[in-house]
């Protein structure tokens, strides 16, 4: 089962072809959520988490933690 929350934008704008960036992204957002401590696209439904995928801008992390080194 795929969770909305680690679509990337294509997959959740029904795109066709898939490609490794898609791979890229889910896990920079599993990255995100695991240095910031919180769930990136927190919503209660699946449509508006797709959405949101779609459609967000993703906050730099240092402005979620400030303590999370700037190399990071």
């Amino acid at each position: 089962m795929v969770t909305p929350y680690y679509m990337s934008p294509e997959q959740a704008g029904g795109e066709a072809k898939l490609t490794p960036a898609s791979d890229i992204f889910s896990l920079g957002v599993v990255a995100w959520e695991l240095l910031c401590g919180q769930q990136l696209f927190a919503t209660k439904h699946p449509l508006q988490t797709m959405k949101a995928v779609m459609h967000s801008e993703i906050p730099e992390i240092r402005k979620v933690r400030p303590d999370v080194p700037a190399g990071i």
